[in-house]
């Protein structure tokens, strides 16, 4: 079978979902924010198995991927590549694998603290979930390598306020207009979702990512990708096949 490298894979991100209708309350200092960033700051990355479904704009058959990350091996071992569309992956593959997993953080709630830093400009009660809005993210809010475009790009943040303490239940982060990157790409749309659970201890663990993106990139070409990733929590050290054999995620 053909070796498949989807151009802008590490871009790709989206699902749309519709909130209540309901006028924002002004921004304010808020507790329970302050309580979910906090705990965010002291969680260490999870250890996951992950199964990307990517869908590209011109391919026959959606990619599916499936990768796993354990914080508690050593540097350069935390990544490991168990397969693409069931079989054993290719040298090319494993390369622009390799590429994506080192120019991005691992995914999950203990970046949320610098994902959504700074004042929200909007909260809004509906029933029993508190929702939060930034017109803006931060500089260096996504933890990419390469040209930073956090700042154009918007958050929401739901937690559910039923239960006996709040649980995160949602982030989406989108992009409200087109922009370029650089003078040189476009994003004519981009957004992801972030779907959680409560995991051990009561940490809110990352359960299911939808992404879209629609964007032209030179001697790429133009087209949308659509991906979804679920996240399996790991217990106990894996045996991994495909060793990242240098570099490791950035810090941030």
């Amino acid at each position: 079978m053909a070796e498949r490298t989807p151009w802008a894979a590490g871009l790709s991100f989206s699902l749309a979902f519709i909130l209540a209708l309901a006028l924002p309350g002004p921004a304010q200092a808020d507790a329970l924010l302050d309580r979910l960033r906090a705990s965010a700051s002291v969680a260490g990355p999870p250890a996951f198995e992950r199964t990307l479904r990517l869908e590209t704009d011109g391919e026959t058959a959606p990619l599916v991927r499936v990768d796993r990350h354990d914080p508690a091996l050593p540097d350069g071992e935390r990544w490991s590549l168990l397969s693409i569309d069931g079989r054993s992956p290719g040298d090319k593959e494993r390369d622009e694998w390799r590429k994506q997993v080192t120019s991005q953080q691992p995914p999950g709630y203990h970046r949320l603290h610098i994902l959504l830093a700074g004042q929200p400009d909007s909260i809004r009660q509906e029933g029993p979930l508190r929702i939060y809005h930034w017109k803006a993210l931060k500089p260096g809010a996504l933890g990419m390598k390469g040209p930073d475009f956090s700042g154009r790009l918007s958050a929401e943040a739901i937690l559910d306020t039923s239960g006996q303490e709040p649980a995160l239940q949602r982030v989406r982060i989108y992009a409200a207009k087109p922009f370029s990157i650089m003078m040189v790409a476009k994003m004519r749309a981009f957004e992801a979702t972030s779907d959680y659970k409560s995991g051990a201890n009561g940490t809110p663990f990352l359960v299911r990512q939808t992404t879209r993106t629609d964007a032209s990139i030179p001697f790429r070409g133009n087209g949308v990708i659509r991906s979804e990733a679920r996240f399996r929590p790991l217990t106990k050290q894996p045996h991994t096949t495909q060793k990242l054999t240098r570099g490791q995620p950035a810090a941030g």
